[in-house]
């Protein structure tokens, strides 16, 4: 079973983590969450929640139906329960339904670190807890890294600009080929489903169904085949090209029947113009990237401020004011692990006096050490080595995730790579300073994140 850690209920930023449920229900909304690939149903309790507000979030969830009054079927089979907003008066209780024990471990992992929730042990997993030396990240579930792949061009295109005439690319979620050449044509699209951003959801069939009189423009359409031109230069189309993924595309799709922008919800338009912060995703500076980039426009491209002009034109198309989206963040799940507040180790973790390494939360496949005040690690290219880090070590894909105590710090396991310092030992601790200690199920999945003082 594949390791799913976002659950479609869990969109928001919440961070109270408290276990305490108001006793005025609202409602319970039964959905399907592609993502986990479960059926799932929500509870909304607290005088926070109007029926209507329950009622249009449950709406935004797939197969969702809406049940006013009504607390979720007990006789259905569900792992546990993630409270969200727990402790307030505007509390969601998510009920993952399934019979199979093997996913307590990811959804307990998706409601507290990407829900900011506290997971509730009953249900099929019961009050037993989860082994950790059960909870760790399968090597067909596993993050793929970036890769450099050059390749001759295809039949009938001109050399590329690498070395020997070849062509260049990033397999990568964030990768860009040569402008006028198409991603999947130089690299595989598995790269980018493994790198947490896949999953499929319908498109803005409202906006798609509407007549759009600018295709009779010539001007305007050149535009929109540049702006598909540079979509499907690089790995972002993996996932919006009907014809490359594996299950549908998520939302908008450059192969859809006439303008395909008009499969883009209000807020997918104000993302691509980065009126929606998306630097949590990462970035390729442009002269690693084939000339692409997207520091400015959430879309990669190789003239940001003409993508950013197109995107901005198109919410002043549909009337959309963009300042609506102003502050925003693109990915709040991923936002939410960025702005995470470290606290105290608890009980044995940290490093030992022998160099032994303890945490909590299962095997990993990433671990750090780093200054006390560094910033989280997120992902790559440019967000998984941050200032301040002191030792680094990964476990490649096919690797054996790496057990707690099994690791000494300065130590290499056979397997594993050390990624910093890229050579020699890592700089040795100081007795009585503060360290934070960062160990990963796998990229963007945190098991332990808290601050030990060294203490040999």
């Amino acid at each position: 079973m594949a390791l799913v850690l976002i659950v479609a209920g869990f969109t928001g930023c919440a961070r109270n983590r408290s276990t305490d449920i108001p006793t005025e229900l609202v409602g319970s909304c039964e959905s399907y969450n592609p993502n986990s690939k479960l059926p799932e149903c929500t509870e909304y309790y607290g005088t926070d929640w109007t029926e209507a507000d329950a009622e249009t979030s449950c709406l935004d969830l797939d197969d969702s139906m809406f049940r006013p009054g009504q607390e979720c079927a007990k006789d259905v089979a569900y792992l546990g329960k993630c409270v969200v907003d727990g402790g307030t008066q505007r509390v969601s209780v998510v009920q993952p339904r399934s019979e199979d024990s093997s996913a307590c471990s990811s959804n307990k992992t998706g409601c507290e670190l990407f829900a900011g929730g506290a997971w509730v042990t009953e249900g099929v997993c019961g009050g037993e807890g989860i082994d950790p030396d059960e909870s760790f990240v399968r090597a067909e579930d596993a993050f793929l890294p970036d890769r450099l792949i050059c390749s001759e061009p295809l039949p009938g295109e001109p050399a590329g600009n690498s070395e020997g005439g070849e062509v260049c690319v990033w397999a990568s979620m964030n990768g860009c080929v040569e402008p006028g050449r198409r991603f999947a044509d130089y690299a595989s699209c598995d790269v980018a489903f493994s790198q947490r951003g896949y999953s499929p959801a319908p498109a803005n069939e409202e906006e798609m169904a509407k007549e759009d009189p600018r295709l009779e423009d010539p001007e305007y359409v050149a535009e929109l085949d540049w702006v598909k031109s540079e979509i499907e230069a690089c790995g972002c189309v993996c996932c919006h090209d009907s014809r490359l993924t594996p299950e549908g595309p998520s939302n908008w799709y450059v192969d859809a029947p006439g303008n395909f922008v008009a499969g883009f919800f209000d807020s997918g338009l104000a993302f691509s113009a980065n009126v929606k912060d998306t630097t949590v995703l990462g970035n390729f500076q442009p002269e690693d990237n084939n000339g692409f980039s997207r520091s400015i426009s959430g879309i990669p491209s190789t003239d940001q401020e003409r993508m950013r002009e197109f995107f901005l034109n198109e919410l002043e198309y549909r009337g959309v004011d963009p300042s609506q989206f102003e502050g925003k963040i693109a990915v709040p799940v991923l936002e939410l692990q960025r702005q995470f507040e470290v606290g105290e180790c608890k009980g044995d973790e940290g490093v030992k006096t022998d160099g032994t390494i303890e945490w909590e939360g299962g095997r990993i496949r990433r671990f750090y050490i780093l200054e006390e005040g560094s910033e989280n690690p997120m992902g790559p290219p440019n967000l998984d080595l941050p200032e301040g880090t002191l030792w680094r070590v990964d476990v490649p894909v096919m690797g054996d995730p790496i057990r707690t105590g099994e690791l000494v710090y300065g130590e290499v396991p056979e397997g594993a790579t050390q990624v910093f310092p890229e050579d020699g030992a890592p700089a040795e601790l100081v007795p009585g300073k503060n360290y934070y200690i960062y160990a990963a199920a796998d990229v963007l999945l945190p098991v332990t994140r808290c601050i030990f003082t060294y203490d040999p």
